[in-house]
């Protein structure tokens, strides 16, 4: 089956983190993983918001522009103090951060500036996201 555009993203997002994030462990949309033995840990979703066609003057189709965002929630146990979890997402909005991202077929992600939200305590854990807003033109 051929890999649609909006999956040729989320892998290039997904393998960015699985290639430069090491800090903890990382569950991905549609998994499922204990992470009782774990201090801290990160998941990641790549959420598509909108997709438009971009048009010249006179109406000559130019190409399409996808519009999303890469949410990664960082989790410490509670108890443990906030130093960690802020550590942790500086790193994340990091991976992001203005970066230009090379997708199959030659086009590229254009990623914008991080937004970091404290969503607190959620049960036994403390948790902290990080959104990166992005653009896809083909």
């Amino acid at each position: 089956m051929a890999t649609t555009i909006l999956e040729s993203i989320e892998k290039a997002i997904t393998d960015r983190v699985k290639d430069n994030w090491t800090a903890t462990v990382i569950q991905y949309p549609n998994t499922v993983k204990d992470m009782s033995g774990e201090s801290s840990w990160l998941s990641v979703d790549v959420v598509h918001i909108s997709a438009q066609r971009l048009t010249m003057t006179g109406g000559a189709d130019t190409g399409i522009i996808y519009k999303g965002q890469v949410v990664m929630n960082i989790y410490r146990l509670s108890g443990k103090g906030t130093g960690t979890v802020k550590s942790l997402v500086d790193d994340a909005a990091d991976l992001f951060r203005y970066v230009r991202l090379s997708v199959a077929g030659g086009n590229t992600i254009q990623f914008y500036v991080p937004q970091i939200s404290v969503a607190g305590l959620r049960g036994q854990w403390w948790q902290e996201t990080v959104t990166i807003p992005f653009e896809y033109l083909t």
